[in-house]
């Protein structure tokens, strides 16, 4: 499979987390060897198993009840425990923490803005590759790793690069990242809404009169099209 993703800071060096579809019926075997050679410990899944149209998204690809087990192989079986999963083959175990998004329908973005942040930062202390998916692996995903690796540039101090700059680099992982006008706002938003709201001293120069009324606009602009959802 091909990896592709986002420069982290991990051990000092410039790591990628995987950037993928979600598995299909006849992926599977080939998505948790992936992992086990990734040695990955974390996987974030941001679609539904089917969407609200009953179309399937994403295989099941590990079991939705604790103590339930499925078998991927001969070789290599899945243990749902608790909120980790386990793989276990004849030579070796990996734990996995599996963190799932619910509700995010393909296409759409949620009226959330803090979530996004909260959900990076519960992945991000990972020392290992960490996978992240939705159901073609280009919008929801995309927009994950967006934020992060404008969170991770503001960060490290490196210099923000121009949204026009970000899609190409994006793009260049993953062709057609961000699909749609909306996920290339919500972009904006979270990040506006974190740097406003969470590092307010830092940005004070946004907080000024004219610079305050710009923003304001542009929410309200924002959310119009959203009246739709």
């Amino acid at each position: 499979m091909a990896l592709e993703g986002f420069p982290r800071k991990c051990r000092g060096e410039e790591q990628f987390c995987p950037q993928e579809k979600g598995p299909l019926d006849g992926t599977i075997a080939d998505f948790w060897l992936m992992m086990l050679q990734e040695e990955s410990d974390t996987i974030v899944m941001l679609c539904d198993f089917v969407d609200n149209e009953g179309y399937t998204k994403c295989a099941q690809y590990f079991p939705r009840k604790k103590n339930q087990t499925m078998r991927i192989t001969e070789k290599l079986e899945i243990t749902n425990v608790e909120t980790h999963h386990q793989i276990i083959d004849e030579m070796s175990w990996l734990k996995i923490r599996h963190f799932m998004w619910e509700g995010w329908r393909e296409g759409e973005v949620p009226s959330c803005l803090r979530t996004p942040i909260e959900l990076l930062s519960q992945i991000r202390g990972s020392q290992k590759p960490i996978v992240m998916h939705c159901g073609g692996g280009t919008g929801r995903t995309s927009i994950l790793v967006a934020i992060e690796y404008l969170l991770e540039c503001s960060n490290l101090k490196r210099g923000i690069p121009t949204m026009c700059d970000l899609m190409k680099k994006l793009r260049s992982y993953r062709l057609w990242s961000i699909l749609f006008d909306l996920q290339y706002l919500y972009i904006h938003r979270v990040i506006f809404d974190h740097f406003l709201d969470r590092q307010r001293a830092k940005f004070e120069v946004f907080h000024q009169e004219k610079n305050r009324a710009k923003y304001e606009k542009f929410v309200k602009d924002y959310k119009g099209p959203l009246q739709g959802f």
